[in-house]
């Protein structure tokens, strides 16, 4: 009785082991192994960036009615990091824009005539200001 026992003890074993090594003898057989490439990632978009805030400012139109008239442009913006550059490089030979102030600049006249002031951020917003220099002669009769 012991002996019918082992006796299928040992062929269980042998089976399992058998199985485990793919089935005994030869190369192992059937079809080797194929490697799956791994997935290419899809790269993310990016959304495209649109400008944050608005550029404000005050006066909108400068009027400098004589030729030693001064008016402070003041500025401002919706967000709340806004940094400014003015481009006064149009005004050349009419008006002058010196910076007093990180938020205000004083526009001067320089001669008759009509041009923009470029106000932009960091944000990619960007403004004209028009500024028109004029001079008023009344005439003593």
């Amino acid at each position: 009785m012991c002996a019918g026992l082992m006796r299928r003890c040992v062929t269980v074993a042998i089976v399992v082991l058998l199985a485990a090594c793919g089935g005994g003898g030869g190369t192992g057989g059937g079809t080797p192994p194929v490697a799956t490439p791994a997935p290419t990632p899809t790269p993310t978009p990016v959304p495209a960036t649109t400008p944050s805030g608005s550029i404000q400012v005050a006066p909108s139109t400068i009027a400098l009615m004589d030729l030693n008239a001064t008016q402070t442009l003041t500025l401002g913006d919706t967000a709340p990091d806004a940094a400014y550059s003015v481009d006064a490089s149009r005004c050349k030979g009419i008006a002058n824009a010196t910076q007093s102030s990180s938020t205000t600049y004083n526009v001067s006249a320089v001669a008759i005539g009509t041009c923009n002031i470029v106000v932009s951020d960091n944000h990619g917003n960007s403004l004209a200001v028009f500024v028109a220099v004029t001079t008023t002669s009344v005439g003593i009769q």
